[in-house]
């Protein structure tokens, strides 16, 4: 299957906007209903398990990898190796977002307690090694698609050329994204 340019960046420039986009959400934890709250904690959970995935090479066979991606000098990324810590964690994760289970819809934010600086910092921790250690073409496009996904970024237009900011990052119901080739670079 050949990828559309900028799909393998725009893809984990999504994910670690809305890693960081529900995490800060879930910090300041003021929300117009608990489902919202419970909204923004799967959406936590369901993007750093993708992440996890990422950089360990966790998943499918047509998942993207970091091992995808080349660093500065044209080497290939080596994938993240995890440590039992981690992989309850994910187990837990897995049991919470893939399953209905007796604990579910009673877990909210406190429950994850001290899972969530775990997974913050050891996430974040790969996320800027891997944005440090990136080719810069690859670096430029990730942070093109960072901007883009950003509150009052440039959004979507439709089909008429009206822009459209969205209510949540990549989606509007109709159009498409603008092409970063019309966007200036920082």
């Amino acid at each position: 299957m050949n990828l559309q340019p900028d799909i393998p960046e725009k893809s984990i420039a999504y994910e670690i906007f809305m890693f960081r986009f529900c995490f800060e959400k879930l910090k300041h934890g003021v929300f117009l209903s608990d489902r919202e709250g419970d909204v923004f904690l799967e959406g936590f959970l369901l993007h750093f398990r993708n992440l996890h995935y990422f950089f360990t090479g966790s998943g499918w066979k047509t998942d993207l990898f970091v091992a995808d991606f080349k660093k500065q000098d044209g080497s290939s990324f080596e994938l993240k190796e995890t440590d039992d810590e981690e992989e309850k964690l994910i187990e837990k994760v897995d049991r919470h977002l893939l399953h209905i289970t007796k604990y579910r819809i009673q877990e909210k934010k406190k429950d994850w307690g001290e899972s969530f600086d775990f997974i913050v910092s050891k996430t974040e921790e790969r996320i800027e090694f891997f944005l440090d250690e990136i080719g810069e073409d690859s670096l430029d496009k990730i942070k093109l698609w960072l901007r883009h996904f950003e509150p009052g970024g440039t959004g979507y237009t439709n089909d008429t050329g009206s822009q459209h900011l969205t209510s949540y990052p990549g989606h509007t119901g109709r159009g498409a994204p603008l092409s970063l080739e019309n966007q200036e670079k920082d």
